[in-house]
């Protein structure tokens, strides 16, 4: 049964596996750095990257997600072995490859246990047409980016994050732990109206993408009001002498409503697209 997880997980890996090939090119290329590189080695370890990612694409599911997981782990585990045989060859320790994939397990683990621990799992949920499934694909998503590929972070969310516990209301880590508190809730309670409704009754389906768009919007609407409340840092602290430091005035730094905003925004893309209403699906038969 294809499933919202491996559906994630695969998306996630992908995206860790394009960086260290674009990484990769670019080390080769660079004016200094490239110039010691073995290039032809680059290759083939790029090489083995593309044959992981092909592997990974075209992986077939499992009865569980436990199963889809190790299957998927024991893949990636095979290219790494490759790898540092590759690197064996030359003389040469693991290298950077072999460190990417390591930890690529180690947080395919953390984010299969995290999940576990959710009051919703996102578990062996099928991957299908069911706006609530869609809402909790993209979800999963939202969560297991920041486990699996956390977006690397530009000049002034490094200086947000430095120095938010002296001059905020609220840190990087607990605006993250709000705007998953906020998508928890409102996707239960969006389950507990789902499971309310009468499976026999001839708008059933109707209602259930009613619903799941509401707890969209609650989302949304609650996101931009974690991002809204947060205090806005004006001033980043330098130090001046070994005893003083200035504020000095700054661009205003507030949270963005960022990945979670876009992770509803595509959740409602995707609703709208695979799960039409009965009058588009009408307007839809007119038109061929």
């Amino acid at each position: 049964m294809p499933s919202i997880l491996v559906r994630t997980v695969k998306a996630l890996i992908d995206r860790v596996l394009n960086k260290s090939i674009e990484d990769s090119i670019a080390d080769d290329n660079g004016m200094f750095y490239g110039y010691f590189r073995d290039t032809k080695h680059s290759e083939q370890q790029r090489g083995l990257t593309r044959t992981l990612q092909k592997c990974i694409s075209d992986f077939a599911t499992e009865d569980t997600d436990k199963n889809n997981l190790a299957t998927i782990k024991e893949q990636i585990s095979k290219i790494d072995t490759a790898v540092e045989l590759l690197r064996a060859k030359k003389s040469w320790k693991r290298g950077g490859l072999n460190d990417t994939l390591s930890e690529l397990n180690s947080s395919i683990d953390r984010f299969y246990r995290s999940l576990n621990e959710r009051a919703f799992s996102f578990i062996d949920v099928a991957d299908d047409d069911d706006p609530f499934n869609l809402l909790c694909a993209h979800a999963a998503y939202y969560l297991g980016e920041h486990i699996i590929c956390p977006p690397g972070e530009g000049m002034l969310a490094k200086i947000y994050e430095t120095v938010s516990n002296t001059i905020s209301h609220s840190t990087a880590i607990e605006i993250r732990a709000k705007k998953e508190e906020c998508l928890m809730k409102h996707i239960l309670k969006c389950k507990e109206k789902l499971d309310g409704l009468d499976k026999e009754k001839p708008n059933y389906k109707e209602l259930r993408k009613t619903f799941v768009i509401e707890a969209i919007d609650a989302i949304q609407r609650e996101n931009a009001g974690i991002c809204e409340e947060s205090k806005p840092i004006d001033s980043i602290p330098v130090q001046v002498t070994l005893i003083a430091v200035a504020k000095v005035k700054a661009p205003t730094i507030k949270p963005s409503r960022g990945r979670l905003k876009v992770a509803m925004d595509n959740a409602l893309e995707e609703i709208k697209e695979r799960c039409p209403s009965v009058s588009e699906e009408a307007k839809t038969s007119l038109t061929v």
